[in-house]
């Protein structure tokens, strides 16, 4: 399923805890979904926070933290992993996957 590398992880936290104590809630998740798919078929995904999991959804309890996936797009996360890039030019999170082709297209 969808794996979080340690910096990921750690920065998911720090995301997670900022949101809940903004909104004033608890047990918030990650919820990872495919926002849609080129004409060439790389598939471009979504992370946002979510308070509550939704019939058909994966849940997926770890690094300290729930990761919640809806039904429709758990075959397409198959083997995806999050990181977080912290570089010069580029900082936040990354979603790749070995089983799914880069956009060659243009339409990212």
């Amino acid at each position: 399923m969808v794996t979080v590398t340690e910096t990921a992880a750690v920065e998911l936290k720090n995301v997670i805890k900022s949101f809940e104590e903004r909104e004033n809630k608890s047990d918030l998740a990650l919820r990872v979904f495919v926002q849609g798919q080129c004409g060439c078929g790389a598939v471009h995904y979504g992370l946002g926070i979510d308070d509550q999991t939704r019939e058909g959804d994966t849940v997926i309890s770890d690094y300290g933290f729930r990761i919640l996936v809806d039904s429709d797009s758990v075959a397409l996360v198959q083997e995806a992993q999050i990181d977080y890039i912290d570089e010069d030019m580029r900082k936040g999170f990354t979603v790749k996957n070995p089983n799914v082709a880069g956009c060659a297209c243009g339409g990212h």
